[in-house]
């Protein structure tokens, strides 16, 4: 707790969020160039993402048009899989190096979803009608992105790596994000009842009452919360696993 602390995890999160709430575009390095060696189209493609959030991108027709140009290598009129697939990879690392941080490991199965959305006659290629209606893109909603970010947060939270979370995980990822005192303050309900907000919380997320909180479980009680609250807590699972990994190197 006192680590997060001295790290400045909430002061991370709160320029983040201050940043991102204002719709005013946030810093971004020039980005690097792609494995592909298309830079020039990573280059135009960043200078025009304007989104400030990460399930949409905003461009002009005349804007998706290049881009899909640029990125149809082969320039046969259609995106295959392997250039829309670089296509995306480059919008995550785009994203990716403005702060957002819903990609931690679950890059592909975005990729996939995405281009399902797009290629909407299910041939197998993204066509450049395609392409060019979808000029304002909903890669995703988000209640997926919600879910998608929860899921690799799970992975942070799971100390052990055993795929499940136990009380004592619960109560790690918490006092990193509430601290101490609010995770295990005293609630009281109708019945009197008293319960610490720990653990009214583990008993509600542990939907099958084994004791332990699963993959599904997790992304189900947590999801609930709408999409920035969401981001904050996933933010704070993602530093602490950092955090820790960075001491014992």
């Amino acid at each position: 707790r006192d680590l997060v602390r001295s790290r400045g995890l909430g002061d991370v999160y709160k320029r983040q969020v201050s940043t991102q709430s204002t719709g005013s575009p946030l810093h971004l390095h020039h980005p690097p160039s792609n494995t592909m060696g298309n830079s020039q189209a990573k280059d135009f493609l960043a200078k025009r993402l304007k989104a400030p959030l990460g399930h949409q991108m905003i461009l002009t027709a005349d804007e998706t048009e290049t881009v899909f140009q640029r990125y149809d290598e082969n320039k046969n009129g259609k995106l295959e899989f392997h250039e829309a697939r670089q296509f995306f990879l480059d919008v995550i690392q785009i994203l990716r190096e403005r702060g957002h941080w819903l990609f931690e490991g679950n890059e592909e199965a975005i990729i996939q979803a995405a281009f399902k959305k797009l290629d909407a006659d299910g041939n197998g290629v993204i066509s450049k009608n395609e392409f060019l209606y979808h000029h304002n893109w909903e890669f995703w909603t988000p209640e997926e992105e919600k879910k998608w970010m929860l899921s690799s947060a799970f992975d942070a939270v799971d100390k052990d790596k055993n795929g499940l979370i136990t009380k004592d995980e619960l109560a790690r990822w918490m006092e990193a994000t509430l601290g101490s005192a609010a995770t295990h303050k005293v609630l009281k309900f109708d019945d009197q009842n008293e319960v610490s907000a720990l653990d009214e919380t583990f008993k509600r997320a542990d939907l099958d009452r084994s004791g332990r909180i699963d993959r599904t479980e997790f992304v189900e009680y947590f999801s609930k919360g709408n999409l920035k609250h969401v981001k904050h807590i996933c933010q704070v699972a993602f530093e602490l696993d950092r955090i820790e990994k960075d001491l014992k190197e």
